[in-house]
């Protein structure tokens, strides 16, 4: 089916098939996630859209409580629930080691590729790798970008999941086997017209 304006509206991803409620991603700890630029629910600011849509592509600051549970790795995915496509749009998909984890901060700018810290591996997304900001097709409205914290025990082997970076991710987030220790999301809220 070819999209059209006529159809575009109508077409949307939707939250069951966010990273959030794949069953291999689930976990009982929640944890708080926050961001100081923008609420839950709320208007995602202008320089975190993508530089197409007027922003600055600059992911934005992320904090959570490290202190609820414990874990060596630190999973990141930004998704677009309501991409106009059959599954999310991956915005952002990033691997943060133990010791940013314990840190209880990602820093705005540091999931956008180049930019990013010591300690975060960027991984491959839908539309490359690192942060890509909102930018929604005119004519259809707020989209919801989730941002989706997910804990995990050990790092993710090369062994068993082959060269990271290179891996889709959808292929990616569904092959994870580990036991989630502990996961947080926020929502942060893009429409095109403001």
């Amino acid at each position: 089916m070819r999209l059209s304006r006529r159809t575009l509206p109508r077409r949307r991803a939707g939250e069951a098939g966010l990273a959030w409620n794949r069953p291999n991603l689930l976990s009982r700890n929640e944890l708080s996630l926050s961001s100081p630029q923008f609420e839950d629910g709320g208007l995602l600011p202008l320089e975190t859209a993508s530089t197409a849509a007027g922003g600055q592509n600059l992911s934005p600051t992320l904090v959570w409580d490290p202190q609820k549970v414990s874990g060596q790795r630190l999973l990141v995915v930004v998704e677009d629930a309501d991409a106009a496509r059959r599954r999310p749009a991956v915005h952002c998909l990033a691997s943060l080691d133990g010791q940013r984890f314990r840190s209880g901060r990602i820093e705005a700018g540091a999931l956008t590729s180049g930019d990013e810290d010591e300690g975060i591996m960027l991984l491959r997304s839908t539309f490359g790798r690192g942060y890509v900001g909102p930018a929604a097709v005119r004519g259809h409205g707020l989209h919801r970008y989730v941002f989706q914290l997910f804990v995990l025990p050990m790092d993710l082997s090369p062994t068993i999941y082959g060269r990271l970076e290179r891996r889709r991710p959808g292929k990616l987030l569904g092959e994870i086997g580990m036991p989630v220790i502990g996961r947080g999301r926020l929502t942060g809220l893009y429409d095109v017209c403001r």
